[in-house]
């Protein structure tokens, strides 16, 4: 069960934490008349953390500014959580476990998107909406949000966070250990293939 987050919490985040990879903030929402863009973008965000969180939960924080004196501005328009997975369903397979939900400041009510970590890397766009394109695979990287890397995409399939790998191991029967070497192994070859790639392109004059 995702535990709701409380509004300590949302503005110790907003102020220990640097908006990055599993952190992003919109100061205001608005959803119910807005355009298919609009609505395509928040898609983009859930996908790009959802592609990024691997051992913690990410965050889009709706009614909020970090670089005003008050943190919490509310949002104009309240939303449920039924509206943003009408939204993101069928747009995006496999199907990404999060939540939306208001949190109460006074007068004031502050959203929240609560991305659980994902263990169904990568997350892929299914279908042309707004500004997204089928086939597309978006990561949040940093403070913004782009498409993947091969690095990236090989840590999805291979690298120590990837239940894909775990579970094939774990089937094999090998111990952590093993596990654990194995992956420090795959990682030194994909380094090493980088390096023969480079020595090349230098030998060639290429680089």
């Amino acid at each position: 069960m995702i535990k709701k987050l409380t509004i300590n919490d949302i503005v110790e985040i907003i102020q220990k934490t640097p908006e990055q990879c599993l952190f992003d903030w919109k100061s205001d929402l608005k959803f119910i008349n807005t355009s298919e863009k609009k609505k395509s973008e928040i898609v983009k965000d859930i996908v790009a953390i959802a592609n990024a969180t691997t051992t913690g939960p990410g965050f889009i924080f709706f009614g909020v500014h970090p670089e005003h004196p008050n943190i919490i501005k509310g949002i104009t328009e309240r939303n449920d959580d039924s509206n943003f997975q009408q939204l993101v369903e069928g747009k995006v397979e496999p199907n990404i476990d999060f939540v939306y939900y208001e949190v109460n400041y006074g007068n004031l009510d502050v959203g929240v998107i609560h991305v659980e970590p994902s263990l169904k890397r990568p997350h892929i766009i299914t279908k042309n909406y707004g500004i997204l394109r089928k086939g597309q695979i978006l990561i949040r990287r940093g403070s913004s949000t782009d498409g993947i890397k091969r690095e990236e995409l090989f840590e999805c399939f291979y690298g120590q966070t990837s239940p894909y790998f775990q579970n094939i191991l774990r089937n094999e029967g090998i111990k952590s250990y093993e596990l654990q070497a194995l992956s420090n192994y795959l990682e030194q070859s994909r380094k090493h293939e980088i390096n023969i790639k480079n020595d090349i392109l230098n030998t060639l004059g290429l680089e």
